[in-house]
């Protein structure tokens, strides 16, 4: 799974959604800048609050260019802006089974499984 972060999503959107002007010959990333602004507005608010708080069309049209451009819809649904600064630890790393520190059942313990049954 690849991580991006914002820097990374900006530029995508700019360079995938910028256009240059035909009359002053410069680039204009308003709408890139646009659908980047929701995507933070998502990140920090979730996407339910995002979603009621602005017009539909351009909500879906923001969404659209994200979905284009790096992200996967279910990704930005997941975002509910409960995770402010938190870490994501890979499974991996949270459970540390240490194979070296593990001895043998003593006879003991054999003992007293058996009486058990």
């Amino acid at each position: 799974m690849k991580i991006l972060n914002n820097t990374e999503i900006k530029n995508q959107l700019r360079n995938q959604f910028s256009k240059i002007s035909e009359k002053t010959g410069k680039t204009s990333t308003v709408a890139a800048d646009s659908a980047f602004r929701t995507f933070n507005d998502i990140q920090r608010d979730g996407w339910l609050i995002v979603r009621e708080n602005m017009s539909i069309r351009t909500f879906d049209h923001h969404v659209k260019m994200l979905t284009d451009c790096c992200l996967s819809r279910a990704a930005l649904q997941n975002m509910n802006g409960k995770s402010q600064g938190a870490e994501i630890i890979p499974f991996v790393r949270f459970i540390e089974i240490d194979f070296c520190s593990q001895a043998p059942i003593t006879s003991a313990l054999i003992m007293f499984a058996q009486n058990l049954f």
